[in-house]
């Protein structure tokens, strides 16, 4: 039987505390400065856990969903699966107004982006986060990055608005 995510968030939460205290200890060198959590844009996969559209619509994901969603971010690229449907983007990323690495970047621009035809059998909670980040996730859309704490990664739609739909993502 597999754990739950919020098992899975915590366990990773734990170890990456667990390696860091380990890290520190031996060590007459003073330790570099470190931001809270681990702040990787790349490099890993992100599990979608909240989509916000407003509001007063339902946000979390299911932790009984069997396809969560997924997205890994490359230089100029992302590629994942909203559970039913798996995707590729081309991306830019940029600080400040200007052209950057994805591990500088504040927000993040789809150029292009492209799915695969829906599963067949997509419904329920899946069917909802799918029809969700199909709305989101669209060309000429652009982002605010923020990597929290927690090592959750959330995306934020720059449309001017106050309560501006948004992702949350987790990794383990």
């Amino acid at each position: 039987m597999g754990l739950s995510r919020a098992a899975r968030v915590s366990a990773a939460a734990c170890a990456l505390m667990l390696a860091g205290t380990i890290a520190a200890c031996g060590s007459d060198e003073p330790a570099e400065p470190q931001a809270p959590g681990d702040e990787r844009l790349m490099d890993k996969t992100w599990h979608a856990i909240g989509i916000y559209t407003s509001p007063d619509a339902p946000s979390t994901i299911p932790e009984e969903a069997t396809d969560a969603p997924t997205i890994v971010f490359g230089r100029d690229a992302a590629v994942g699966s909203t559970g039913c449907a798996r995707f590729r983007a081309d991306l830019s990323f940029s600080a400040n107004n200007q052209k950057a690495y994805p591990e500088d970047a504040d927000t993040l621009a789809i150029n292009a982006i492209e799915y695969d035809e829906r599963a067949e059998g997509c419904e329920g909670e899946v069917a909802w986060a799918h029809s969700r980040l199909t709305q989101l996730l669209t060309a000429d859309h652009e982002f605010g990055i923020t990597i929290d704490s927690n090592n959750q990664l959330v995306l934020t739609l720059r449309d001017g608005r106050v309560d501006s739909p948004a992702i949350r993502y987790a990794s383990f």
